[in-house]
């Protein structure tokens, strides 16, 4: 990974972020984040507003670049479920109190699994819980997402494979319906010795799909 963000925030709680980010596996650099929003503070509350390109926050998984992983690789259920990480256009509204954090977002459907435009969209909730001591750091949840998809293409299948000097293509797959998905985490840090943590990372995600599923000529 490279990245190179600025960011800004002042007094009076107005902030926002530019990220601009490469990968490993060749992709030019392109603008990850590229957001604004306002904090408002009374006492041990905080509300957060923010609007623009952003990673998903209902999941501390979701954000995460392979830099940052325990793993370089990403859990296959988030490759599979989310096309590793949902980042699109969107916004979101937190509250912050006493170690909780409870949000909501809203998505464009640029990223997958939902599309954009007339049938596209998505919507998160999310509920955090955070708590830490001298020695023990613990960050657990829970969260929901709706995506909705319209001829959403899959071309995973489509970039064709040869067959002695044959290349066959697969036809592309469309997808238009409603996918939802549950989770619960935990995350845990725990300071063994002064250079010594132990950490441990846990996610389960639960998927429902319904829909219609079609290629070139065929639809069930």
């Amino acid at each position: 990974d490279a990245n190179l963000v600025l960011r800004h925030f002042n007094q009076n709680g107005v902030h926002g972020l530019i990220q601009i980010s490469t990968h490993s596996n060749g992709d030019q650099a392109e603008v990850h984040h590229a957001f604004a929003g306002y904090r408002w503070q009374h006492g041990d509350v905080r509300i957060n507003a923010e609007a623009g390109r952003m990673a998903g926050m209902f999941s501390p998984f979701n954000p995460e670049h392979a830099s940052t992983r325990l793993f370089s690789e990403s859990a296959i259920a988030m490759d599979v479920f989310l096309g590793r990480q949902l980042n699109d256009e969107g916004m979101r509204a937190s509250v912050r109190w006493q170690g909780w954090i409870i949000g909501a977002e809203g998505w464009r459907g640029s990223g997958f699994p939902a599309t954009p435009g007339d049938g596209g969209g998505a919507v998160d909730v999310f509920g955090h819980y955070q708590w830490s001591n001298d020695k023990i750091q613990i960050h657990t949840g829970a969260w929901w997402l709706q995506a909705d998809a319209l001829d959403r293409i899959d071309n995973r299948y489509s970039s064709g494979h040869s067959h002695g000097t044959t290349v066959v293509q697969t036809p592309e797959w469309f997808f238009s319906g409603e996918t939802t998905l549950t989770g619960v985490f935990v995350r845990t840090r725990w300071q063994l010795a002064k250079q010594w943590n132990l950490l441990f990372d846990a996610q389960w995600i639960e998927q429902t799909v319904e829909g219609t599923l079609a290629d070139d000529c065929r639809i069930e």
